[in-house]
């Protein structure tokens, strides 16, 4: 959020301001909002965190890994690709959880998904180990939901 913040004090040119709590809580996309939490102003029907640049459907994995790629660069000084970049939701932190960068996206038949994908530092698969992380828990009897790895299940 702190990138898309910047991005609008630079357009409507002004310094930077800071984010407070309720800011985060306010630029999650409602979309993707887990849980049963959900915010609108009085009267409407509209819910909060409905923003173009929040977390738009994706049409390919492929166009996300480039992104995640370019976000995992902790120094963008290129405010036109940033701009692109924030069109497609991708970026590590909180409101998806954890380091690595991901995003939520689109099935073509409308369900949810949340991708993850390499950093520009890893010196590792991480990934890999979190599929076999997921494999021990399955053969050890714990439940949880579908994953895919490279296309399979």
């Amino acid at each position: 959020m702190k990138p898309r913040a910047a991005l609008q004090s630079k357009d409507e040119q002004r310094s930077s301001r800071t984010l407070y709590a309720w800011d985060l809580l306010i630029g999650v996309q409602d979309l993707t909002r887990q849980g049963v939490l959900r915010l609108r102003r009085p009267g409407t029907e509209a819910f909060l965190g409905d923003e173009k640049m929040a977390a738009p459907p994706v049409t390919t994995l492929r166009e996300l890994e480039a992104v995640a790629y370019q976000f995992s660069n902790r120094r963008i000084d290129d405010l036109d690709a940033l701009r692109k970049w924030l069109a497609v939701p991708v970026a590590p932190g909180p409101s998806l959880g954890g380091a690595r960068p991901k995003a939520n996206f689109t099935d073509t038949d409308g369900s949810l998904w949340i991708g993850k994908f390499p950093a520009r530092d890893d010196d590792r698969d991480v990934g890999a180990w979190e599929y076999a992380v997921h494999q021990l828990a399955q053969a050890a009897g714990v439940a949880d939901g579908l994953h895919y790895r490279g296309g399979q299940p």
